[in-house]
């Protein structure tokens, strides 16, 4: 069982609506498919859920058939102000947003299709990261993955991160850095909110 697709968006006026392009990478059983829902309302304390069958998974749409390009990625370690080259601490905290007008594949299904992050061009080193990607409310074409990187040793690295589309487009993007141990973080501002927050 592979999960095709995850997304969050508002009910109004109790109705919702879901799109997403489906992967090429599915598996063509033209058996049932299963939709799982989840709502809550924190004002009435509400909570709903149910799920659906009522579909088979197979067939091919040729709709979006014309793109040809891989996601857009916009990476950085610990924070926006990063730097290529720039100085980090031993476990640097990835983040790389993506958008791509097909959506993101984070299915697994197919072969070396997945969310790749690799530290230094090592096998031993590369992560996996369909896992730690959210995507963003409401929009199925854009979303950011959250990775904190194992502790490194200290001095040069660089880090690939490859990102596939739903349609097995892909786009890749390098980052050099350099590990400091004594390297600490900055707070420039700390503010709490409501529990969870």
């Amino acid at each position: 069982t592979h999960m095709l697709h995850s997304g969050q968006d508002s009910i109004r006026n109790g109705r919702f609506e879901i799109s997403f392009v489906v992967p090429f990478d599915i598996q063509f059983s033209n058996q049932k498919g299963r939709l799982v829902f989840y709502a809550h309302d924190d004002v009435l304390k509400a909570e709903a859920n149910g799920h659906s069958e009522a579909f088979t998974l197979g067939g091919i749409s040729t709709d979006g058939a014309n793109d040809k390009q891989g996601p857009k990625i916009y990476a950085y370690l610990n924070n926006e102000d990063f730097q290529d080259g720039g100085t980090v601490n031993a476990q640097p905290f990835f983040v790389a947003h993506l958008e791509d007008a097909s959506g993101i594949n984070v299915s697994g299904n197919g072969v070396g299709h997945d969310l790749e992050l690799c530290i230094d061009g090592n096998p031993q080193h590369t992560y996996n990261l369909n896992e730690h990607y959210t995507g963003e409310f409401g929009n199925f074409t854009q979303g950011t993955v959250s990775f904190s990187i194992p502790t490194l040793s200290p001095g040069a690295h660089t880090l690939t991160f490859r990102a596939w589309d739903v349609l097995n487009n892909t786009s890749q993007t390098t980052l050099h850095f350099v590990v400091d141990e004594e390297y600490k973080p900055q707070l420039l501002q700390l503010s709490a909110t409501q529990n969870p927050a």
